[in-house]
């Protein structure tokens, strides 16, 4: 009796326990290999202001598109913080790598800075065409940098760039995003390097 009972325990346990798959988190850190020479704008300080972005890029799940309209969430791969939140991160690292300005500042400091850099990412996406067997990065960045004192806007930029993924899933879009981020970062520096202040 005691046999039957443990067996029929056994499988009321064992029909309880469901294996889900696990969820692998992806982090925005690309590398950046800044240029040698360039105009230094010690005698000013810079802000980078609260990025500009749809609200999807405000969470951690993972979007990728599919043809000219459908957007869907992967639901195995996400991001470990928002897209958003860690492309600000890297900008204000990039940005006090370079050693263009006299200080760098995140929009969370209390310090101003002589001009505030505007970011909007109107574009970073990984896009599937219908079959679903081939994939792009696609990004599209849009820069301002004005005067802080008097709000003039002194230059403005945009980056847009694609990239065909090496493999048409959420780790291939991520390296590839991470390759056009890292792309753009450079590029923006020496925008900025050239911008006259």
């Amino acid at each position: 009796m005691k046999i039957v009972l443990l067996a029929i325990a056994v499988f009321l346990f064992s029909g309880c326990s469901v294996t889900y798959p696990s969820v692998t988190d992806y982090r925005i850190d690309p590398q950046v290999e800044l240029p040698v020479k360039q105009n230094r704008c010690k005698k000013h300080s810079i802000k980078v202001s609260p990025i500009f972005s749809n609200v999807s890029l405000s969470s951690t799940a993972m979007r990728y598109s599919v043809g000219r309209y459908k957007e869907y969430s992967f639901t195995q791969s996400a991001w470990s913080d928002s897209p958003s939140r860690m492309i600000a991160n890297k900008l204000v690292n990039v940005l006090d790598d370079s050693a263009l300005f006299d200080g760098v500042y995140g929009y969370k400091s209390s310090k101003s800075g002589d001009l505030v850099l505007e970011m909007s990412i109107n574009e970073f996406i990984q896009s599937f065409n219908e079959a679903g067997d081939r994939s792009d990065a696609k990004i599209d960045i849009s820069f301002n940098l004005i005067e802080k004192k008097s709000g003039k806007l002194i230059a403005s930029k945009n980056f847009f760039k694609v990239m065909k993924t090496k493999t048409a899933d959420a780790e291939g879009g991520v390296e590839a995003l991470n390759i056009l981020l890292g792309e753009v970062l450079e590029d923006t520096v020496v925008w900025l390097s050239g911008s006259e202040r």
